[in-house]
């Protein structure tokens, strides 16, 4: 006999999805590859794309566009974020991986996207008011609106965490 949720197609809906999921992140890959070859010379590309095969676990090949960046002629600036964050997901080397993007920061303390991150990070290690630091100066160079409400989310959200762990005399958890 078969199942109610399989006769009505919950586990076929599901698995196209996925495979609709799979076909839209193929061809975002594939564009970034167009990007490289048409601008070999274009850092931020290299930097994008890097940082979407580490959201992939392409970590080997993230890694080489990480270099790529550097080889395209960019400055620190553009290469040492991107090998901060492979530092934290692929080598879990959260004390290089917070290095690296705070150096990221020295060079160009317009780098909304590295301030965000350090603040996950001191959300992860219970460092909620350096989180909260690192988010207001995120939402300070925000870019759109729809940033904007993203990053005040996240300060919220530690904000949240800080006056319930103060009220009832909590510790925050830390990695």
């Amino acid at each position: 006999m078969k199942s109610a949720g399989k006769s009505c197609g919950i586990g076929g809906e599901k698995k196209k999805k996925k495979k609709n999921y799979n076909k839209k992140v193929q061809t975002a890959m594939d564009g970034f590859e167009d990007v490289i070859r048409r601008f070999p010379k274009c850092a931020e590309g290299y930097a994008l794309y890097a940082q979407a095969l580490t959201d992939q676990q392409q970590f080997g090949k993230a890694d080489e566009m990480v270099r790529q960046v550097h080889r395209a002629g960019a400055g620190q600036r553009h290469h040492i974020r991107p090998q901060g964050l492979l530092q934290l997901q692929w080598k879990q080397d959260v004390d290089l991986g917070l290095e690296l993007i705070s150096k990221a920061i020295e060079i160009d303390n317009k780098c909304d996207f590295a301030y965000e991150t350090l603040g996950t990070i001191e959300v992860q290690r219970g460092n909620l008011d350096k989180a909260i630091d690192m988010f207001n100066k995120a939402i300070n160079l925000a870019k759109s609106e729809m940033e904007m409400a993203h990053l005040y989310s996240l300060c919220d959200a530690a904000y949240a965490q800080t006056e319930v762990a103060r009220k009832y005399g909590l510790k925050p958890p830390t990695l």
